[in-house]
């Protein structure tokens, strides 16, 4: 089922506390102990306005998954951080929300200048630490002994993610095999440092032995889509890499002072033979992009 991710509104504020209730009782998310009512929720949201804004996932209508931040310290030099919650409701876990309102929140925080979101999160709650890991977040350290809950010390895994990445365009002809591999490759090879999009001089779909290909690497590029480079030319772009020479040679000109870079793949799309034996063609572009790209990261 579809989810629609956007701010929140005061109208939001009694699911925002029935689901952050659900998280005070597990005992896994929080040092809190005490329930929120939905007017304190609303009032804390009017008083962080537009600079802290949360972000709330609906499914059916009806709002299952939230994130939101607020200051990291009060420290000029700090005005830039934000330290960050997010909670799914019991009956919506594991189907996507959390990682749309992380993703959602890291967007919007992004836009109003800040260049990093930070967050404590209990050893035990792998769910949040995986959920995290996915949405581009590394790992610092762990305070210990952080502090009691319900009597008991309890640590915390200090998590952050940098919001202003490079970010890198990779474009061959129709996005359905080179550059969306390439693209999923960056994500998991440097997600933490880069972000990764692809596009084509022409849109189609993505291929279903790229995908295969992928997922024996264990990167899952089956929710990519095929994008036309004309859809993303406004964003702005520190590198734009085109990996094939048909692209390379109609490639338009990018705005701003994003920087070329030209590797040239075969095309697997054309491969011959049966399926095993195509499979086998994009299995070997796969490897030629990925040793490209960790020569590429060892230098940037």
């Amino acid at each position: 089922m579809e989810l629609l991710v956007r701010l929140a509104t005061a109208a939001d504020a009694p699911a925002v506390a029935r689901i952050h209730n659900e998280g005070i009782a597990d005992r896994i998310a929080t040092f809190e102990t005490e329930p929120r009512t939905a007017a304190q929720v609303a009032a804390a949201m009017a008083e962080k306005g537009d600079r802290y804004p949360t972000i709330v996932v609906a499914r059916a209508g009806e709002v299952v998954g939230w994130a939101g931040a607020g200051p990291y310290r009060n420290r000029p030099a700090y005005a830039g951080i934000a330290e960050h919650s997010v909670y799914v409701a019991r009956n919506a876990r594991g189907a996507g929300a959390g990682r749309a309102a992380l993703d959602g929140l890291c967007r919007a925080y992004a836009e109003r200048g800040f260049w990093k979101i930070v967050s404590r999160i209990f050893p035990e709650n792998v769910a949040s630490l995986a959920l995290h890991e996915r949405c581009g977040f590394r790992v610092v350290g762990v305070y210990q002994r952080h502090g009691r809950l319900d009597g008991a010390w309890r640590d915390c895994v200090i998590v952050e993610r940098l919001l202003n990445k490079p970010r890198v365009l990779f474009l061959c002809t129709h996005n359905s095999a080179r550059s969306q591999m390439a693209e999923g490759l960056l994500r998991a090879m440097a997600g933490d440092r880069f972000e990764a999009q692809s596009a084509g001089t022409e849109k189609t779909s993505v291929h279903p032995l790229a995908i295969r290909a992928m997922a024996e690497r264990g990167v899952d590029i089956g929710g990519h889509a095929s994008k036309a480079y004309e859809s993303v030319m406004a964003a702005p772009w520190d590198y734009v890499s085109t990996v094939c020479d048909d692209a390379n040679e109609r490639c338009p000109l990018f705005p701003g002072s994003a920087k070329r870079l030209h590797w040239s793949f075969e095309d697997p799309s054309r491969a011959a033979g049966d399926e095993e034996a195509r499979l086998s063609v994009f299995r070997r572009v796969r490897g030629e992009i990925e040793t490209r790209l960790a020569e590429w990261l060892a230098t940037h």
